[in-house]
């Protein structure tokens, strides 16, 4: 077997062919990142060869291309935050680059991370694109208080959504300068075409759930919404609900040296989308749920001897709103792993409410059979 290493930019890539000693068999830049240029880099090379890359900008549209190339037996996607061989190199460009990434995969020593189906990908740009947006109105939805709250004589209406319609009615008419004004309609225009943008993706992701079995019975969980239920894939890539609280980046670092541990802020490498969603799930089944209250209020006494244990970590701000989106990671495995046939909603749940005795196994509060 050989082995080719791909160092991709956006308008060129750079390949190096290593054989089962680490001889370099071929090397080329390949201009344009066409399809008949890398098919014929790998039909020069005369026998199949597995190829990695790095996850980086639009890493999935090289992937597709890659796939498809006769005289490519195997992709592999690597982590690029994880290849330190390339990162702490002394002298780095693209050559040594593409060479590195072969070596490392050669060895089988590349980092890999899972590669969604095409499907599973395009779906999640949709729901990508309506976070996206929807920080983008958060932003413009700022920027309206802003000119607002220059005037601190102005008199609000009473109501509880400066947004609504009888809200935005009266932004449109309130007294302001001339300016600020001109300000708050280009903004209040702005926020208009963002919603219309919102809505039109999330009746697009709704048809997408409705396709989707998993994702059906997931939103039966409190807190769970149609965009947290597409962006995890397959559950049963996770062995643990602990490994998926890493995957989402619940889970803080842990440094133990010398009997002593210190734990710092969660995990910088994780998948940010889901760590949002879970986190705001957690808003919501705290609002919800007052039994997940109720036990988060029970792990407090346990949160601080840790702490006074540990008492060179001083105490993340929001750690009780992190157990509970760890909570709701737990739940979610179990929603997702243990599916009967014909089952449309989660174990112990009915289509309104979640079960006292069902929370409690799952957090590990009873020791009756799981869910």
């Amino acid at each position: 077997m050989i082995y080719t290493g791909i160092d991709h930019h956006k308008r060129y890539s750079v390949a190096c062919t290593l054989d089962a000693q680490g001889q370099k068999l071929h090397e080329a830049r390949i201009d344009g990142n066409v399809p008949a240029a890398f098919a014929a880099y790998f039909k020069k090379l005369g026998t199949p060869s597995e190829v990695v890359i790095e996850a980086c900008w639009n890493w999935g549209v090289l992937y597709d291309l890659l796939e498809d190339t006769a005289g490519v037996a195997k992709v592999v996607l690597s982590h690029p935050a994880k290849n330190r061989i390339i990162a702490d190199a002394q002298i780095k460009n693209d050559r040594v680059d593409a060479k590195a990434l072969a070596t490392l995969l050669r060895g089988d020593f590349v980092a890999r991370v899972h590669v969604p189906s095409r499907d599973v990908r395009q779906r999640k740009n949709v729901v990508r694109q309506r976070l996206w947006l929807a920080r983008v109105r958060t932003m413009i939805r700022n920027r309206i208080h802003c000119v607002i709250d220059r005037d601190p004589h102005l008199e609000r209406p009473a109501v509880k959504d400066v947004f609504s319609n009888q809200g935005k009615a009266w932004m449109k008419r309130a007294p302001l300068p001339p300016a600020d004004h001109i300000l708050l309609d280009d903004d209040l225009a702005i926020h208009a075409l963002l919603q219309t943008q919102v809505h039109a993706l999330e009746k697009i992701i709704v048809v997408d759930n409705a396709a989707n079995p998993l994702a059906v019975r997931l939103q039966t969980l409190p807190g769970v919404g149609k965009i947290l239920a597409l962006e995890i894939d397959q559950i049963k890539r996770f062995a643990t609900a602990e490994k998926l609280c890493a995957y989402a980046g619940l889970v803080p670092t842990t440094h133990a040296s010398g009997g002593k541990i210190a734990h710092g802020r969660m995990l910088p490498f994780c998948n940010r989308w889901l760590k949002w969603a879970f986190i705001e799930a957690a808003w919501v089944a705290g609002r919800l749920l007052r039994l997940l209250r109720e036990l988060l209020s029970q792990a407090a006494p346990a949160r601080q001897r840790r702490q006074r244990r540990h008492h060179h970590r001083r105490p993340a701000h929001g750690d009780h709103r992190l157990e509970n989106a760890r909570a709701r990671t737990r739940l979610h495995t179990a929603a997702s792993r243990r599916t009967r046939a014909g089952q449309t909603h989660f174990p112990g749940r009915s289509r309104q409410r979640l079960t006292a005795s069902s929370v409690m196994r799952v957090l590990g509060q009873d020791r009756g059979p799981g869910i």
